[in-house]
């Protein structure tokens, strides 16, 4: 039997009981599988609203952990690959997050307010939860953002400091006055005194490569193509972009754009490939060609071997070596944090 075969052989089997969830950034022959496609926000919140008894998480770990801090207490959540990580993520730990808040309390006398995206472990964003903060993600950054900046606090914003700056500067923040930089040396640099966001020094290998060149280039070589780019590239290639924002709106950009259109689309190349498939009515290219190894690492067999794990789970078997599972106090602690995620997203205010 073939992994295809297999993985709809044991999705007919238990169709009321998994429910497979997929990142926009996987490619095709896992997302045609997926009950849920999205960003990282609307998995968090598709899986936290489901009602299968397994969830499988295909994308990297910090997914599957929101997952199974949101999940009900019945829930058991699942993850093709352990290994598929986010390098981002891994950029900044919860003891790194308590000593930069430390850090900012005695250089400017007041308690920062912890903003950290999605790509984060759920360890940090328990410790963001504790703190009073927030997690956020490229859809809701600026909201997030301009909700806290109201209490007048400092917001320390982690661990992405390309989507942070481009946030703030959205948010009317400027460089010099109002924006400090603060490393894992913990030393700042800035006005510490007048900061109203610190930036962690973390960014996306994969955002991180593209270059306002590569926009010159397209536009030279495609006259009349508009560019959109992902937040987390560098403020030099947003600003020289047509647009730029989460992974759901460069979606919803192209495939809401009129037949003929000529799109030049700056994020994870997977996802880019599959969008340009979806829209034989434009032409859409690739700023770059850079796929995410990471989520690369899902695959048929992969996700084959897992559904077969979790129906021998089903049929009283204990093997569970792909389960993601998060200690009940951090759980609670996450869970505060993308709770106010959440309720700060939503609310129409």
């Amino acid at each position: 039997m073939s992994p295809d075969e297999e993985i709809r052989a044991l999705i007919a089997k238990h169709r009321s009981r998994i429910a497979i969830a997929a990142h926009h950034y996987q490619r095709p022959e896992i997302v045609k599988y997926a009950d849920s496609v999205g960003d990282s926000y609307r998995l968090a919140v598709d899986c936290a609203a489901g009602q299968a008894d397994f969830i499988v998480m295909c994308g990297v770990l910090f997914m599957a952990e929101s997952a199974a801090v949101m999940a009900d207490g019945r829930q058991r959540v699942f993850i093709p690959d352990r290994s598929a990580g986010c390098p981002m993520a891994d950029m900044i730990d919860e003891r790194q997050l308590s000593k930069a808040l430390d850090c900012i309390r005695e250089a400017c006398g007041k308690e920062a307010v912890p903003v950290v995206y999605m790509n984060s472990t759920a360890a940090v964003k328990a410790v963001c939860g504790r703190a009073g903060g927030s997690v956020c993600t490229s859809s809701n950054a600026e909201k997030i953002l301009r909700h806290f900046l109201k209490t007048g606090a400092p917001v320390f914003f982690a661990p992405d400091s390309r989507l942070g700056y481009n946030t703030a500067v959205g948010c009317g923040l400027t460089e010099n006055s109002d924006i400090a930089r603060i490393g894992s040396d913990m030393n700042i640099d800035g006005d510490a005194q007048q900061a109203k966001v610190f930036l962690w020094e973390g960014y996306c290998p994969i955002h991180n490569r593209f270059t306002e060149d590569q926009v010159k280039t397209i536009r030279r070589e495609h006259p009349g193509i508009s560019v959109i780019v992902h937040p987390e590239c560098n403020y030099e290639v947003v600003h020289s972009a047509d647009g730029f924002g989460s992974t759901e709106f460069l979606l919803r950009t192209v495939k809401e754009a009129a037949p003929g259109t000529v799109w030049g689309v700056g994020t994870e190349s997977s996802f880019v490939e599959r969008l340009s498939s979806d829209c034989p009515d434009k032409t859409v290219l690739p700023l770059a060609s850079y796929p995410c190894a990471d989520m690369n690492k899902i695959t048929p067999e992969k996700l084959a071997a897992v559904l077969r794990e979790i129906d021998g789970i089903i049929r009283g078997g204990t093997s569970a070596v792909n389960e993601v599972t998060v200690d009940p106090q951090t759980a609670a602690d996450a869970r505060k944090a993308l709770g106010r995620m959440v309720s700060v997203t939503e609310a129409n205010v």
